[in-house]
């Protein structure tokens, strides 16, 4: 399914309304200096901001894709009920920002934060919309057909790794 044909319905979040928040600087010293011809973790890092951050959807507050098809033609992403896996990417993003001073696609940390703040129930927990979403449903370990949200143990574990941002 396209981000244009996913256009058709908004994404059915618990809470449409969310509080201010705030995102957090990434603190350091920065230098540039001369030095050997030797893996450069920095550069490392920077990359995989790239790859953390490439792969989302604007259309959907930058969700990810998890499925590629790169022997397609062309090569091609579609969202499947595993861009659930996306609070790990979540985790990394913040760490691997510091470690590169990297700022590219910076629109994402503030849409995957209101995306969490808007998943959040009153009970505390985190569930994932199904409305505006239809790959949601396609979960064939959890047999996912009915209702609007669904909530499960692995989202809001991985979710507490990453709700180290001010509201």
């Amino acid at each position: 399914m396209t981000s244009a044909q996913m256009k058709r319905e908004p994404i059915g979040y618990l809470r449409p309304n969310i509080p201010e928040f705030g995102i957090p600087s990434y603190r350091g010293a920065r230098y540039e200096a001369l030095v050997p011809d030797t893996l450069d973790l920095q550069e490392r890092a920077a990359l995989g901001v790239h790859g953390l951050t490439g792969p989302t959807d604007p259309a959907t507050e930058y969700e990810i894709y998890w499925v590629a098809y790169f022997l397609s033609r062309p090569p091609m992403m579609q969202h499947d009920w595993n861009d659930s896996i996306q609070p790990k990417f979540m985790e990394a993003l913040p760490l691997l920002r510091i470690a590169s001073g990297s700022d590219l696609n910076s629109e994402v940390d503030r849409a995957w934060m209101a995306m969490t703040l808007r998943e959040i129930g009153e009970d505390g927990l985190a569930y994932i919309p199904l409305v505006g979403r239809p790959w949601g449903r396609l979960n064939a370990v959890w047999g996912v057909s009915d209702g609007d949200q669904f909530g499960y143990p692995f989202y809001n574990g991985r979710l507490l790794s990453t709700t180290g941002f001010t509201t």
